[in-house]
């Protein structure tokens, strides 16, 4: 069995992984195992935490020199996926403006979901990556929503709800909790870090682990929708 084969073999059964398929699984026999909000929350809470404070951490050891690229490449990647989405949705599907404009700003910002995971695969695999990471995920964060937001809006000429929802991402959940921690992870260091590994490194698996067991219940319980919404759209889900 080849290398490569093996490394998908260990990446596909991984519990992570295997709790999302649960998930959906779950769905589909009609089983109830959909976290309470509070605990979704939480476990949300905890993984932007977690992910910005291990960035933080690391970025404290990285030259500033190195960040200016990638920085520039994640804005540039910000603005033009988004856009690109918008124009797909519009030929591929029959959907609104609004809901155009909501997808791109999916396709143009961070999945928390897809980036945990990945981090979670490299360090269970041994391979190094670069501590500022956590970095670039709260930047491309921003210009993809704002662009989506643009597009969604554009011939309204609401500029008051606009800067509202402007403010409105610049202060959301994800953004204050990524950069809150990596400005603790950077003041803290690693001395300040072991503190708290205990929680923010030790359960860090597991509680992903939960986290996309209740994104498999959210997957199953949206296909419905999804197939409803024509060929188009899921043409542009899966090749996008």
């Amino acid at each position: 069995m080849s290398s490569d084969l093996q490394l998908a073999i260990a990446n596909l059964t991984s519990p992570p992984v295997l709790a999302f398929a649960l998930g959906v699984l779950a769905v589909m026999f009609k089983a109830n195992i959909k976290l309470p909000d509070a605990a979704y929350q939480l476990i949300t809470t905890y993984l932007l935490f977690a992910i910005g404070l291990k960035g933080g951490v690391a970025l404290a050891n990285s030259d500033a020199s190195e960040l200016i690229g990638p920085i520039l490449a994640c804005i540039a990647l910000g603005i033009t996926l988004p856009m690109l989405a918008f124009y797909f949705l519009r030929v591929l599907t029959p959907i609104e403006q609004l809901d155009r404009g909501a997808i791109a700003a999916h396709y143009g910002s961070t999945s928390l979901v897809t980036f945990a995971a990945a981090l979670s695969f490299l360090d269970a695999e041994k391979i190094a990556y670069e501590g500022f990471m956590p970095t670039l995920l709260t930047v491309l964060e921003i210009p993809g929503i704002i662009v989506g937001l643009l597009l969604a809006v554009r011939k309204s000429g609401d500029g008051a709800n606009l800067r509202k929802s402007l403010h409105e991402i610049l202060t959301s959940k994800s953004i204050v909790l990524l950069f809150g921690g990596l400005v603790i992870g950077v003041i803290t260091g690693p001395t300040g870090f072991i503190k708290v590994e205990p929680l923010f490194a030790g359960l860090y698996q597991g509680i992903l682990t939960l986290f996309l067991l209740d994104m498999g219940v959210l997957a199953g319980a949206h296909m419905k929708s999804i197939r409803g919404s024509g060929i188009g759209l899921a043409t542009f889900a899966s090749t996008f």
